[in-house]
């Protein structure tokens, strides 16, 4: 079987994202008063968002809705792009040379 077509995830899988959703958590957090290393956030990040925000809301006395809103306008806010990870273009272009 051929495939034409392939679908990847963005976020974690071709750029990675993980450094600037922990910058953006951490900064969440310190705007409510519960200072949170970018580098402790990581892990939990890793694994879900929504965990992540379960996990953190309470020590911010917010619900998980209001610190995920609130991560959404620090990651807005954050300039710059997210780097791809290593081999991801030219991975892209094989893909596209074999009529993908």
């Amino acid at each position: 079987m051929r495939y034409s077509d392939i679908i990847w995830d963005f976020d974690g899988t071709i750029a990675d994202s993980c450094p600037k959703m922990a910058r953006a958590y951490a900064k969440a957090l310190n705007d409510l008063g519960s200072p949170v290393a970018p580098s402790g956030l990581l892990p939990v990040i890793k694994r879900k968002v929504m965990e992540a925000a379960a996990l953190y809301a309470p020590l911010a006395g917010v619900g998980a809705d209001e610190l995920l809103l609130r991560l959404l306008d620090a990651e807005r806010a954050e300039a710059g792009g997210l780097p791809p990870y290593a081999g991801v273009a030219e991975t892209l272009r094989d893909i596209c040379s074999r009529g993908g």
